[in-house]
C-alpha cells in the first residue's frame, strides 16, 4: 500500500479526498498498473458534469448538482 500526500482532486467538496482514497484502493486490489504522476494527474483532472458545477444563464448564476441521496444532500447543503 502506497501513501500519496497533498493530492489535489478536480472535484469540489471535502469528501472527495476520500472517495479518490477509495479509487486508489481499488486500483491496488484490481493491481493495476500505475505511477504517481498518473494519479496526481487523474486526481486533478477529474470531473463529473453537473457535480456542483456553477453555471451562468441569462444573468443568473446556478449550482447545479445531481446529489443522488440523502447523505449526498445533506454534504450539498453543508458546502
Amino acid at each position: 500500500v502506497r501513501t500519496y500526500r497533498h493530492l489535489e482532486s478536480g472535484l469540489p467538496g471535502e469528501i472527495q479526498h476520500h472517495n479518490l482514497a477509495v479509487a486508489i484502493a481499488c486500483m491496488d486490489a484490481a493491481g493495476a498498473t500505475r505511477t504517481e504522476e498518473g494519479i496526481r494527474t487523474g486526481a486533478r483532472r477529474a470531473v463529473i458534469p453537473g457535480r456542483f458545477q456553477l453555471k451562468t444563464w441569462r444573468g443568473r448564476r446556478y449550482l447545479l448538482d445531481g446529489a443522488h441521496n440523502s447523505e449526498a444532500a445533506s454534504v450539498l447543503a453543508q458546502e
